[in-house]
């Protein structure tokens, strides 16, 4: 075998173990040599595409599950007991001022009337938690200034969630009804 013929095949050689070491992990193109064995020896590596991250499921908002119950009036209803839902309504007042600044003056105030703010904070505590919640000043165990809250139709929680003199959200007085009000 002439000197010019074994030169000649190692240069392709070379090339085609790097493409066949390669595989799997991208494309390579080799430019062969030329006819009188010299090589430019230029290789071309395309990377493997990175694929495409994973989607992350957008959160759904959760519902209450429960029957609605008729509303049992003042009758069921007596002030005190235990407040299990405060973190739950500290939760949503928060998210409501971090994503809901329209309902704010810049003093921490209400700009909404309580009906509407109590209906909102009621939707939100239902859709973060899937805890029933009704707003205040529908039926006539819960004042404007109220939302109702229940896991189960025993009982239910009606907490004042505004200040009435300066008209701004926390979490007051309780009244605890049973049957549910609502």
């Amino acid at each position: 075998m002439s000197r010019n013929l074994r030169i000649s095949l190692a240069c392709l050689g070379l090339p085609l173990a790097l493409a066949l070491a390669s595989c799997g992990e991208g494309t390579t193109t080799v430019t062969p040599s030329s006819p009188t064995g010299s090589s430019s020896g230029a290789v071309t590596t395309t990377p493997t595409p990175t694929p495409a991250p994973t989607p992350t499921a957008t959160p759904t908002a959760l519902k209450c599950e429960l029957p609605e119950r008729p509303d049992c009036g003042a009758s069921c209803c007596f002030e005190g007991g235990g407040n299990p839902y405060v973190g739950v309504i500290n939760d949503a007042q928060a998210e409501l001022e971090r994503t809901r600044p329209d309902l704010f003056e810049t003093n921490g105030s209400l700009k909404v009337d309580e009906v509407t703010y109590t209906r909102i904070l009621a939707e939100k505590i239902t859709a973060m938690t899937g805890i029933c919640a009704v707003g205040g000043g529908l039926g006539s165990s819960r004042s404007k200034d109220e939302v109702g809250l229940k896991r189960d139709n025993n009982s239910s929680t009606n907490v004042d969630v505004i200040i009435g003199s300066t008209n701004r959200p926390d979490i007051l007085g309780v009244y605890t009804c049973r049957p549910a009000a609502f």
